[in-house]
């Protein structure tokens, strides 16, 4: 059975669109990647070092609830404790290392990663792909 015209341009388009997502997803793991790095150089240093070792980030992920593609940064579950750092605790003053972090960066950060994005996007468009 031929295919019609329109189960052509929707298979070419479905193409188009994980190329485009791919592209997302590159840009989104160097701004993520840009992003734990200035959240391990704020972190604080206790007696181990633990919490700075241990600032992960997770691969891009697109959640079909939200409609968006994320990429999570923060302190892994090794540093599970990261939170009573941030807030502080009882005995403890607050160190707001992560909350510092994406207020000082976190417009800065997305900026690089819009461009990138767009750059990727670009020269896609004009080399056809």
């Amino acid at each position: 059975m031929a295919k019609s015209v329109l189960d052509i341009n929707v298979t070419k388009n479905l193409k188009k669109l994980r190329k485009i997502e791919r592209e997302m997803k590159i840009a989104l793991n160097e701004g993520a990647s840009l992003l734990k790095m200035a959240v391990e150089a704020k972190a604080p240093v206790g007696k181990t070092g633990v919490l700075k070792k241990n600032i992960g980030k997770t691969k891009p992920k697109f959640s079909q609830i939200l409609q968006k593609m994320y990429v999570r940064v923060g302190p892994t579950t090794r540093a599970w404790y990261a939170h009573f750092v941030e807030y502080g605790f009882h005995g403890g003053a607050a160190q707001p290392f992560l909350r510092q972090t994406r207020q000082g960066k976190g417009e800065q950060i997305k900026d690089v990663t819009l461009k990138l994005l767009w750059s990727l996007l670009e020269r896609k468009v004009h080399s056809g792909g």
